[in-house]
């Protein structure tokens, strides 16, 4: 049984056949589904989908590009959602410097916000980095923060040495199958324990589905590809994960 550690079920993508998205994963195998929020409103959306569906787990916060949308006042909102319904983790959060859509300063300040909020009702942070490693490991460097997620990892092997000095964990998505991809070379050199796997659907969706909407199905290409790499047979591994996304999230996942 398999965790998708990281998706948008909650966008308009699925808004005609969300049941059937569900169904189709939950025939391969997938038991569990994390709803990550980008904005105020995604984040609203996952917890009503946490509300409906006992197997979707709802995360809030303001990925780095929205944070242009939004002032401060914005982290009383999400606190009342978290009064409201606990989610499973804080964010997306962290810095995306490969499109100049929101100030890095304001990025920065956002980031830190949600390192403040985690830390508060100690919970694990979802971490959206590209392009802004060396930035986010000066901040992160700075705290005493531990075991959170860097989700869809895109960095380097000095990057992966870097930030399991955090006890990092690594969130492998359909990246790892493209052609000539970077990941592919760097799987083997992160823990194997740090190690999960999502989707970040409706994106990235993977090798032979690139190109069309991502669905949680599609974690079994990502999946065998991981299991190729690694060497490992694909029910070792699949336990592998499910320990590895329980101790991140620090939740049972009873479901599974």
């Amino acid at each position: 049984m398999i965790i998708d550690s990281h998706c948008h079920l909650q966008m308009e993508d699925y808004s005609n056949d969300l049941p059937s998205v569900l169904s189709k994963a939950k025939e391969n195998g997938i038991c569990s589904f994390i709803v990550i929020g980008f904005d105020l409103q995604s984040s609203i959306k996952a917890k009503e989908l946490s509300q409906k569906y006992d197997f979707i787990h709802p995360v809030y916060g303001i990925h780095p590009y929205d944070t242009k949308e939004y002032d401060i006042s914005v982290f009383s909102e999400l606190e009342d959602l978290i009064r409201e319904f606990p989610p499973l983790a804080i964010g997306e959060t962290g810095l995306d410097y490969y499109r100049d859509i929101s100030p890095k300063d304001k990025q920065k300040n956002f980031f830190n916000r949600h390192i403040e909020l985690a830390s508060r009702y100690n919970l694990p942070l979802v971490i959206h980095l590209r392009d802004a490693f060396n930035d986010a490991y000066d901040i992160m460097k700075g705290t005493n923060r531990r075991n959170d997620i860097l989700h869809c990892f895109t960095g380097q092997e000095n990057d992966i040495n870097r930030f399991s000095e955090f006890n990092m964990y690594f969130g492998i998505s359909g990246i790892v199958t493209f052609k000539n991809n970077e990941l592919s070379k760097l799987v083997n050199l992160i823990p194997q324990d740090r190690i999960l796997i999502e989707t970040d659907s409706p994106y990235l969706a993977p090798v032979p589905k690139r190109g069309k909407r991502n669905e949680p199905a599609n974690l079994s290409f990502i999946l065998e590809t991981i299991s190729n790499l690694l060497g490992k047979d694909k029910t070792h591994l699949i336990n592998m994960l499910l320990e590895n996304t329980r101790n991140a999230y620090r939740y049972s996942f009873n479901e599974c």
